[in-house]
């Protein structure tokens, strides 16, 4: 179902797996260090705007970059907790983009990946989240004047759905995991001292409030007039106790 060789993941992952394939003459597709500089991630950036006319420079980046890291998380995370190690490095990918509106649309990667033998999560999943995804979100930051705060959000909020998805496809299929990534949702940093920029995506439970509430907002609310907020956001829940205490 992937289209990569040797990848043989549970059934109900097709929306992950259709993220990743192996690099072909896409000229859609750009190498993904590009994605580092400031011409080429803001002439992707804008296309968004055949989408979203009225919305700002700032929040579209918001968007691209949450759609970029998803695409990014749904190739590495599958094959990680299925014992590959997938070539993820951002000088040996590239990522193909929707030549209507600049979406990231699938990573492409140069082979198949090789078999991991270390069941430590940081370790397995290291090229593809502090050395791909971190270097993107700061480009994101610094070219786009996208706050960073709300793009680490977005990418531990992204990479926490993305796990439970595989946990709940494995279980239901009895694919065994062969490590836990769990570590990667709540630790501060990695263990060389690193900030992770994947933790903590929702806040604590509040004491009988059913769900989540995200950590940060996603803006989603900003791309245009008639957009709500998401059951999980942070300022919906704030406007609820406000109005709880009047």
């Amino acid at each position: 179902m992937s289209g990569l060789p040797a990848l043989d993941l549970p059934a109900g992952l097709e929306h992950l797996a259709a993220s990743v394939t192996l690099v072909d003459e896409s000229p859609h597709a750009l190498p993904s260090c590009r994605f580092l500089e400031r011409d080429v991630l803001g002439e992707a950036v804008l296309r968004l705007r055949n989408s979203y006319p009225e919305a700002r420079p700032a929040d579209l980046a918001v968007l691209w970059a949450r759609m970029y890291g998803f695409r990014l998380l749904a190739a590495a995370l599958p094959a990680a907790l299925f014992d590959r190690h997938l070539p993820t490095a951002l000088d040996e990918t590239r990522m193909a983009l929707d030549p209507r509106d600049g979406c990231p649309l699938c990573l492409q990667v140069p082979h198949a990946g090789r078999m991991v033998e270390t069941d430590d999560p940081f370790l397995r999943l290291q090229t593809a989240i502090r050395d791909h995804l971190g270097p993107v979100l700061d480009a994101v930051a610094r070219h786009m004047r996208a706050p960073l705060t709300v793009l680490h959000g977005d990418a531990a909020v992204t990479f926490k759905m993305i796990a439970d998805d595989i946990a709940t496809a494995a279980l239901r299929s009895r694919y065994p995991l062969s490590c836990d990534v769990g570590p990667l949702s709540t630790a501060k940093t990695w263990p060389d001292g690193a900030r992770n920029i994947l933790s903590t995506p929702f806040l604590p439970t509040t004491r009988g409030k059913a769900g989540m509430t995200r950590r940060t907002c996603c803006l989603h609310y900003r791309l245009q007039d008639g957009n709500g907020f998401c059951d999980s956001c942070p300022i919906a829940e704030k406007r609820r106790r406000a109005q709880e205490a009047l």
